[in-house]
């Protein structure tokens, strides 16, 4: 899946359900492998996430770490759940939201209303 958040940054997201959660087989490196080579090159991500409602390898831990991919397990989906927060507040070293400079007021771009674009050339947070 592919998201934007309020603050501009994009999310790739790749759920996988255990059937048995955290007595299923847990979620290897093979899926951090498969969402690392999609999620920036292909999806343009800022935020590479895999969510489960089991868990994760041992070896899954270490490998998300090199890649900058963030795991959410049944525990922190719970912890999600049961709050009122954001899901980036409970992750580590999300980026920062993206700055979106206004135009300089002497650019001709200055006078253009967004309501003047046509809604396919807006970027997701609906400007020109």
């Amino acid at each position: 899946m592919r998201a934007v958040d309020p603050a501009g940054r994009v999310w790739a997201i790749q759920c996988k359900h255990r059937r048995d959660g955290d007595r299923g087989s847990a979620v290897g490196v093979g899926v951090l492998q498969q969402v690392n080579g999609t999620a920036r090159q292909i999806h343009g991500a800022d935020i590479a996430l895999v969510l489960t409602n089991g868990r994760f390898s041992s070896k899954a831990i270490p490998w998300r770490k090199e890649h900058r991919i963030h795991l959410v397990d049944r525990r922190k989906l719970g912890e999600w759940a049961a709050s009122s927060r954001p899901l980036w507040e409970l992750l580590d070293r999300i980026p920062p939201p993206h700055v979106i400079q206004p135009p300089c007021p002497e650019s001709p771009s200055a006078a253009l209303d967004a309501r003047e674009v046509p809604a396919g050339q807006r970027n997701a947070a609906g400007a020109p």
